[in-house]
């Protein structure tokens, strides 16, 4: 019993410790190093994966590297960062979320929408909740709901769900009437709980 107990305990360290040291993907699949964040004080960085400190902890918040950029947080304000730590996206938002297919969602004034890596609103900040863009879609949320605009800012699937997830391999989980349904990227009902 006691030798099961310290291997349940030695597990759960293992995962807990695993858990706390976030890898960023950055580049890590073309043979870049990966970069992992650090945290010193109140203050966050980067090191690789043989332990060099890459960006000083010099951010009061950071997100993880995804196709090359990074959110970071600089007097209250996210913006973007490169794989160098200098800026890439001048800190204005209220919020930032990770890059994907090209574009991430930040906030200003409360409202929702994407910026390209140059830093250009590349569709209109007007929604209420944005996620990341998946094959092509991204959901967003509007006072009708959620829905699915695509990569230039067009309604693919019009506003109808009460949540929405990701596309993955075609489908993506919603929720209408209550109810979790699967849908294609047409937007068909490819099946709905009772």
């Amino acid at each position: 019993m006691k030798k099961r107990m310290f291997s349940l305990a030695l597990a759960s360290i293992m995962i807990i410790g695993t858990l706390g040291m976030t890898a960023c993907s950055s580049g890590a699949e073309d043979g870049k190093k990966e970069l992992f964040v650090i945290q010193k004080g109140d203050k966050y960085g980067f090191m690789d994966n043989t332990g060099k400190i890459v960006i000083e902890p010099k951010f009061q918040t950071v997100g993880e590297f995804k196709e090359g950029l990074a959110p970071i947080v600089v007097e209250g304000k996210w913006g973007y960062i490169d794989e160098k730590g200098n800026t890439a996206i001048k800190p204005e938002f209220e919020t930032a979320g990770n890059f994907s297919e090209g574009l991430a969602a930040v906030s200003k004034d409360g409202k929702k929408g994407y910026v390209d890596n140059d830093g250009k609103i590349a569709i209109e900040l007007k929604y209420d909740e944005t996620g990341e863009f998946s094959e092509g879609l991204a959901a967003v949320k509007t006072e009708k709901g959620y829905g699915y605009i695509d990569n230039s800012g067009k309604m693919a699937i019009k506003e109808q769900f009460t949540m929405a997830g990701a596309f993955e391999n075609g489908v993506a989980q919603v929720t209408k009437d209550d109810k979790w349904t699967y849908i294609n990227k047409g937007g068909e009902v490819l099946y709905s709980g009772e």
